[in-house]
């Protein structure tokens, strides 16, 4: 295997693991432990901030403004 096609799949595999914590969090957005799951993943991928804001009840699913639901950004393939 090639180096780029080694990185290539690791990106994969970071993106399906990815997918797979926040249809967990959209399915139960008030789990602590998803939300401790999801900010540990967060946190190992060099993204602190994101995990700080998952670990302190940030619901990435709601507009702030209008309190809706809004996973529309989500892929279908989740």
């Amino acid at each position: 295997m090639t180096p780029e096609l080694i990185k290539f799949i690791l990106e994969l595999l970071v993106c399906k693991q990815e997918r797979i914590l926040l249809r967990a969090l959209l399915d139960d957005p008030k789990d602590p432990v998803i939300r401790a799951a999801y900010g540990d993943w967060l946190e190992e991928n060099e993204r602190g901030e994101a995990a700080s804001m998952i670990r302190k009840g940030w619901d990435p699913f709601r507009d702030q403004t209008t309190s809706d639901r809004n996973p529309c950004w989500l892929s279908n393939s989740i």
